[in-house]
């Protein structure tokens, strides 16, 4: 029988040194499928324990980065890749580019505007600085909401330039939320990803809410499921404990 057939999921692939449970999570992080403890685990269908000690040699190695925040009222850990990591997932053919959900960025706007519209917000100045500007910008009782609509055709650096944007917008303007409409969830997952990049890069502390528009046809285009997410600005080292 062919070796490399008998081989278990334990075994060293070469050249990269890494198993290949730890491989799955490599793919499975740079693919967008799961960024999150749980999803991992979920995903790949071991257990919490060999997970958190797969993650920390990934993390020890350079691979992967993780930061920790509060996601429906839960302490939760979102798992990224470093360059290093996007390297690998280019050597393995992981489609690490996100796909695009062609036209449905004016569908998604007027959808998010009609839902929000129905609460009483109000479409207002979308300018955020010189040279800023946001997809949707909302008003109501002097409260405002940054929206961001993501269908999967930014690169990571631009998500992350939307995310910068928004964050310092954020702090300037007084009770101003930031929320990303994403087309799927795969594409929320990569927001989630440079979200958690921003803060662990910058040391911040910001909240925002991230909602899936495939999602809302279950609901009959009825509402949006927001997910509220919150980081904080304490790169510690419990960020780096994969709990």
């Amino acid at each position: 029988m062919n070796q490399r057939l008998t081989e278990t999921r334990e075994s060293k692939i070469e050249p990269t040194r890494l198993t290949s449970i730890e491989l799955d999570i490599i793919r499975a992080i740079g693919g967008g499928d799961a960024i999150s403890t749980k999803q991992l685990a979920d995903t790949l269908k071991i257990s919490g324990n060999k997970l958190k000690a797969r993650l920390k040699t990934l993390a020890d190695s350079g691979f992967i980065r993780v930061k920790k925040a509060r996601a429906y009222r839960n302490t939760t850990h979102f798992h990224f890749l470093t360059e290093k990591g996007m390297e690998l997932c280019r050597r393995l053919k992981v489609p690490i580019e996100m796909k695009v959900y062609e036209g449905f960025h004016t569908q998604m706007k007027k959808f998010t505007i009609k839902i929000f519209g129905e609460e009483g917000w109000k479409p207002t100045d979308k300018k955020i600085g010189e040279d800023r500007y946001v997809d949707i910008a909302l008003e109501k009782d002097g409260k405002r909401k940054l929206i961001e609509i993501e269908t999967g055709s930014n690169s990571n650096e631009w998500i992350y330039g939307n995310i910068d944007k928004c964050v310092k917008a954020q702090a300037e303007i007084p009770d101003c939320d930031i929320h990303f409409l994403c087309a799927s969830k795969s594409v929320k997952n990569r927001i989630i990803q440079q979200a958690s990049k921003y803060a662990s890069d910058n040391n911040t502390s910001f909240k925002m809410f991230v909602g899936d528009y495939i999602s809302s046809m279950k609901n009959l285009f009825r509402k949006i499921n927001w997910e509220e997410i919150e980081f904080t600005g304490d790169n510690n080292p419990t960020d780096d404990s994969n709990a």
